[in-house]
């Protein structure tokens, strides 16, 4: 016997796989793979070789229209 819709009465079948699903499947859930030795989260004070008592800071260098395309200092 088939499954069928509970609403429609319409008989529930999957569609067969195809190289393109497969594609986007390993896409999705298999990810990219990390060389060995390398680190996904953000680099710490002491990765980037830094002293605790240095201040970061992120500066955002892209031009605006009233800088004129003035190299950040």
């Amino acid at each position: 016997m088939t499954t069928k819709n509970d609403v429609t009465g319409d008989e529930i079948k999957s569609k067969p796989t195809n190289e393109k699903f497969r594609d986007n499947y390993d896409n999705m859930f298999v990810g990219k793979t990390v060389p060995i030795g390398e680190d996904t989260r953000p680099k710490d004070r002491v990765k980037l070789g830094l002293s605790p008592s240095t201040i970061i800071e992120e500066w955002d260098c892209r031009p605006t229209k009233e800088q004129d395309n003035e190299p950040c200092v």
